[in-house]
């Protein structure tokens, strides 16, 4: 979500992964990262089924009920993960708020708690899998040139893997699949709050991302789960295509004083909208903040952060032409916006094959 994308990590052999290059052959999905949810789900659907090159692509249909009654979902949450300590009072509110907010929908919120195995084994296969996989690159000596080094030392390590391990784990991994198989029988889908970078995998918070790799369940990741924002998203990718050149664009993004990264990765997000309409790189064009004595160039796109009391979160996009300007602004009154939208793609998800899909997939905007 840092990027500002929203992904769909599609259910194991939804989608082919032939052409991919592959790190796990047995955890590995493709699939699309795009603006929003809408987006992924076009794409999912484009790309899904099976294409005589990966045997492991199964033919499913792609089905999403937007009809479907928010009332009939069993919804489960982590009731561990939202009861640990956090580095910050703040995202330890925002986790009850969270659920006080899916409660005021009329949710009776089931706690659950994911299953006691050692996620950590996914490490022995996913290191011999990535080993295998990059062999001829290893041998070769060139896998220097990957950008992450540290992979070298993980394939020298991987090649003393005990094969009696190896197997250990994997029997291991098929008990956990039977175990969240149990799980999902009694809930349509699991909360599970953020959890920061280092987080252990195997602390309640951290449990989420490697258990579902070793599983394949699907999973919606947004950068923002409020409806109004990925309208927002798609009404600055219309204006930018249409206003064009000759309207200067400037982002201003407030948030209370507790938040810690600036920009906001909707901000990011929006950002990226703006370049990618216009046809410039943010990297080259973007502008965080002014400072100084010069010319505002013709292409830049300003980024601007404001960090004050206890702003749930604004966004604010400035088209400034000669004679008129034009603005598109969101803002956050109270965090059930954020509920909401979960609850909604909690009600289309529902069906979908396991992938990974974002927001505009949800509301359609693709």
């Amino acid at each position: 979500t840092r990027c500002g994308l929203s992904g769909l990590r599609p259910t194991y052999g939804r989608v082919s992964r032939y052409g991919v290059m592959a790190i796990s052959y047995s955890m590995d999905k493709a699939g699309p990262m795009c603006r929003s949810v809408e987006d992924c789900a076009l794409v999912f659907d484009a790309i899904q089924g099976p294409d005589d090159q990966d045997p492991a692509v199964v033919d499913l249909p792609f089905n999403w009920d937007p009809d479907l009654d928010v009332n009939q979902l069993r919804v489960g949450y982590i009731e561990s993960a939202f009861e640990a300590d956090r580095d910050s009072a703040r995202a330890k509110a925002n986790g009850k708020v969270t659920l006080e907010s899916l409660r005021s929908l009329g949710l009776n919120l089931i706690p659950v708690e994911f299953p006691d195995y050692p996620v950590d084994i996914h490490r022995i296969l996913l290191y011999a899998e990535a080993t295998a996989a990059f062999d001829e690159l290893n041998r070769n000596k060139r896998d220097t040139l990957l950008k992450r080094p540290n992979w070298s030392q993980r394939f020298r390590m991987a090649r003393t893997i005990p094969a009696v391990e190896y197997i250990q784990a994997d029997r291991h991994r098929i008990g956990l699949m039977r175990e969240m198989n149990q799980l999902l029988s009694r809930v349509d889908m699991v909360v599970v709050p953020p959890s920061e970078p280092g987080t252990p995998s195997n602390s309640p918070l951290g449990r989420n991302t490697p258990l579902t790799n070793l599983t394949g369940h699907p999973c919606v990741v947004a950068p923002n789960m409020s409806i109004g924002v990925n309208v927002l998203f798609k009404l600055v990718a219309d204006a930018a295509r249409v206003l064009g050149a000759a309207y200067d664009v400037e982002i201003v993004e407030a948030h209370h004083k507790f938040k810690k990264d600036a920009p906001s990765g909707t901000a990011v997000r929006i950002s990226e909208i703006v370049a990618e309409s216009l046809g410039r790189n943010i990297d080259e064009v973007g502008v965080y903040g002014r400072k100084g004595i010069a010319l505002r160039t013709p292409k830049e796109i300003g980024i601007h952060t404001l960090r004050a009391g206890d702003i749930i979160g604004e966004h604010r996009v400035l088209f400034g032409g000669m004679g008129e300007n034009f603005e598109v602004f969101h803002r956050a009154q109270s965090r059930e916006t954020f509920a909401r939208g979960s609850i909604r793609a909690v009600q289309w998800i529902l069906g979908q094959p396991n992938s990974v899909y974002d927001m505009q997939d949800v509301l359609g905007l693709r």
